[in-house]
């Protein structure tokens, strides 16, 4: 019997969840399905609104991921908005932006929900720290859809950037930093045998 419906259209969540669950012995259920959110500025806000809100919906325990990208020079600009942004704005349109900062940090960051019907929620939050490099490099269409910030930064203990990485090698980087799911796996474990 499933615990949990974890929404999600990303196979590679998808693939990331069912490993920790696995080593967790936790059954769960996926579905494809649009959640309703909030405009917040904050990545844990938007994924806990969600995941409340499917909850609600299904009536059953659900799961939700969200993510988004903090440039401190521009007050934590584009926050959860990373989607949108990298539809509309070209890496050197995001350049430009930048082009008088000193502090090229960079904050990558994703949440992940659980929430039950009665508004219980728990989330795990990881980041993903880099700098804003001084030009583009790569290919921004790696993953099949526009990704421009992939093409300025350059994370923590990489050589290069996003971008200028194989697809591969990109999903081994972020595979081997998904503690948010890992700690949700461990948490939940021992939380459905408190049940």
């Amino acid at each position: 019997m499933s615990t949990f419906v974890f929404l999600t259209e990303n196979q590679e969540k998808l693939a990331i969840m069912t490993e920790f669950m696995a080593i967790a012995g936790v059954d769960y259920e996926y579905q494809k399905i649009e959640t309703s959110e909030i405009q917040a500025t904050n990545v844990q806000d938007v994924a806990e609104f969600s995941a409340k809100y499917a909850a609600k919906e299904l009536n059953k325990p659900c799961v939700v991921t969200d993510a988004g990208c903090e440039i401190l020079a521009l007050n934590g600009f584009p926050g959860p908005f990373i989607k949108y942004i990298n539809s509309q704005l070209s890496a050197e349109k995001i350049l430009k932006m930048m082009e008088d900062e000193a502090d090229r940090r960079v904050v990558f960051k994703e949440t992940l929900s659980y929430a039950e019907p009665n508004g219980f929620v728990k989330s795990f939050t990881v980041e993903h720290w880099g700098h804003i490099q001084f030009k583009a490099e790569g290919d921004a269409q790696l993953l099949g859809k526009s990704a421009p910030m992939n093409e300025i930064t350059l994370f923590e203990g990489c050589d290069k950037v996003m971008a200028a990485y194989s697809y591969a090698e990109m999903l081994a980087y972020f595979g081997a930093r998904h503690k948010n799911y890992e700690d949700f796996a461990k948490w939940f474990a021992s939380y459905k045998q408190s049940l």
